[in-house]
């Protein structure tokens, strides 16, 4: 049975709701910053580990094998720890990726 729009607009509009509160909660709530180091260093980083966690599942989901995806992962990962440039970064990863594909579909 397919839901009504009654229905789809309820769920929509739960969903718009508990969004809305869990980001205008902690703003009606919390005045002022935070004297707690702890505390700031936990929500300085916390946008950096959901990232984290949203993207490695799928860089290693990318490709048909599991070995270009670690291969291109980690190649990212010594750039970005080096230093290196977004977009330099990105294009190494992608072409150690692309290079070992090809490699692995010629052996």
């Amino acid at each position: 049975m397919r839901p009504s729009i009654f229905h789809l607009c309820v769920l929509a509009a739960v969903t718009a709701a508990v969004t809305y509160l869990v980001r205008i909660v902690p703003l009606a709530v919390w005045r002022g910053k935070f004297k707690n180091a702890y505390v700031r260093s936990f929500f300085t980083y916390v946008p950096y580990g959901v990232l984290a966690a949203l993207v490695f599942p799928g860089v290693l989901y990318s490709t048909e094998s599991m070995i270009p995806s670690l291969i291109g992962g980690t190649v990212a990962l010594g750039l970005s720890l080096a230093g290196g440039k977004l977009l330099i970064v990105s294009g190494a990863s992608v072409l150690a990726v692309l290079a070992t594909e090809l490699i692995l579909r010629i052996f």
